[in-house]
């Protein structure tokens, strides 16, 4: 079960971040009107990637044990094809991802479009967490749906620490300078 909660934190880990880098620049550049959309769609984010975790777990734990074993397979293929995929992706980026989520929020103005940033964000993490922990559809539900739920709170206050630490040594750091 370990390997659930260190996923489970690295993926929603990644989620909070962005939506925090996300509603840092929306504040420091003055556009508290779409905070609003921000938070909102980072929700509907959570909401919809459990909804498709929780539906797609459950039909497939309802399988035989041959057809689980193939499932899992197939998606223990996925999941690496997942992570090769970001190791090449990653290896091609030459910007920082804050610098080039920054320049998403910037290129997106209206109400629709941070709405849409922050769901794709939190929802693409989703659903790569979903199917990290669909190659363990043979272990019992509430076992995983508990810790991944570790994983996700544990992640959650991480963000929340590293952010408040962060804001504090800045504002530390801007009353220095002044």
């Amino acid at each position: 079960m370990w390997d659930v909660l260190l996923i489970s934190f690295r993926e929603s880990f990644e989620a909070w971040l962005v939506v925090g880098i996300i509603i840092t620049y929306l504040k420091t550049s003055g556009r508290l009107n779409l905070l609003r959309p921000a938070y909102l769609g980072a929700l509907l984010g959570v909401a919809v990637s459990l909804l498709l975790g929780v539906t797609i777990f459950s039909e497939a734990s309802t399988l035989g044990d041959n057809a689980k074993d193939i499932f899992e397979a197939m998606m223990m293929l996925l999941a690496a094809g997942l992570v090769g995929y970001f190791v090449v992706w990653m290896s091609h980026q030459n910007r920082s991802v804050a610098i080039h989520v920054k320049t998403q929020v910037e290129n997106r103005t209206t109400w629709v479009e941070i709405f849409l940033l922050s769901l794709f964000s939190v929802l693409r993490e989703g659903i790569e967490l979903t199917v990290f922990i669909l190659t363990k559809v043979s272990s019992t539900p509430g076992k995983i749906i508990f810790v991944a739920s570790c994983g996700l709170a544990v992640s959650l206050l991480a963000t929340y620490v590293i952010f408040l630490a962060a804001s504090h040594y800045l504002l530390k750091y801007i009353f220095k300078l002044i």
